[in-house]
């Protein structure tokens, strides 16, 4: 897919009834860049915008369809339709092994061996009930 390298906010909603949320909250030091993922608290999430320090920002928890950054994929196995996706905070992007790491999504569009990134179903609030 390639499509953000992982700095740029790409969310793909297909109409206007697909599920979304959001909450904002205050940007930490070092501020954020559109399209980072972030853990906050117990929730996973997507920056919608560039953030500095202290100012406010949204950050999308539930999207029906969203382009986030992933480990190089390797295996193209490995990110088919319906796979689970885990969140790794130390890298800042989704992964398909799920250990030690909370779950997030689940593959929309097949990844292929290269792709940085990847379209999911995010749902971020999935780490409160695993």
């Amino acid at each position: 897919m390639a499509l953000s390298n992982g700095t740029l906010f790409k969310l793909r909603s297909s109409t206007s009834l697909d599920p979304y949320d959001s909450i904002v909250v205050t940007a930490p030091s070092g501020g954020y860049t559109a399209g980072d993922m972030v853990k906050i608290e117990d929730v996973v999430g997507v920056v919608v915008e560039d953030a500095l320090i202290d100012v406010e920002v949204a950050v999308v928890v539930l999207a029906a369809k969203i382009v986030v950054p992933c480990n190089t994929v390797a295996t193209a196995a490995n990110w088919t339709v319906g796979t689970k996706v885990y969140y790794d905070s130390t890298a800042a992007n989704v992964t398909a092994t799920g250990s030690g790491m909370d779950l997030c999504g689940t593959v929309t569009t097949a990844g292929a061996v290269g792709d940085t990134d990847i379209e999911i179903f995010l749902d971020g609030r999935l780490a409160l009930y695993t």
